[in-house]
């Protein structure tokens, strides 16, 4: 059996960048709720079958989040992403206790679910899941922690596809941001604990002061 890290060999892979920006909130959103489930989604634009993740909204943390309340804040990232010319690209999660493991973290159905409310308000364009590694989180961070799945459709039967891992060549920073830059600022913002600053959509509900788009 293969690999889940292992692509199909027909399948037609996206190409998933992602901004500094977006890289900071996701690992930020880990680190602060790291014992926690993370949720969140990521907007951007498409390009046939690329993907260009340009912000990342945090959502919830601890236990999945119930029907109601994931349908009042997608209503207002759906207005905030119209609101700044963004598409809903896709979501991201980060596991409770993930256990040690040399595989990659897998599709959880949570994140799937998420994924397929985004997929099918976005007119059929591409979306991808980033699966957030808590065990490659790094202090001093050299790369990004992070497995990309999308549903991604065979050559052979391109009506139908699955979800599959995206090959980790076709995912990385965006060609505007520096690498080196991107990385010394994060280990920057890890090392001075501003993790604390995210808000998610989970603390807006228990304190409504605080902003989190």
């Amino acid at each position: 059996m293969a690999s889940p890290s292992t692509p199909s060999p027909v399948a037609l892979q996206p190409t998933v960048t992602y901004s500094s920006s977006a890289l900071h909130a996701v690992v930020l959103h880990s680190i602060r709720f790291l014992a926690l489930q993370v949720d969140g989604v990521l907007l951007g634009h498409v390009n046939g079958k690329d993907i260009q993740v340009v912000k990342a909204i945090p959502l919830f943390h601890g236990p999945g989040p119930l029907a109601p309340m994931l349908q009042l804040a997608m209503i207002q990232v759906e207005r905030f992403a119209v609101n700044n010319s963004l598409s809903l690209v896709g979501v991201y999660h980060a596991a409770s206790q993930l256990p040690p493991s040399r595989d990659p973290p897998p599709l959880s159905p949570i994140a799937r679910m998420i994924a397929e409310k985004v997929l099918s308000n976005s007119e059929g364009e591409q979306v991808c899941v980033i699966e957030v590694d808590n065990h490659a989180i790094r202090v001093s961070p050299t790369s990004a922690p992070f497995v990309c799945y999308s549903r991604i459709s065979s050559p052979a039967s391109p009506s139908t596809s699955k979800w599959l891992p995206v090959d980790p060549i076709s995912l990385s920073l965006s060609p505007e941001d520096n690498q080196m830059e991107a990385f010394s600022s994060l280990e920057s913002k890890i090392k001075r604990h501003q993790e604390n600053e995210i808000c998610d959509f989970s603390t807006h509900l228990d304190n409504p002061s605080l902003s989190w788009l």
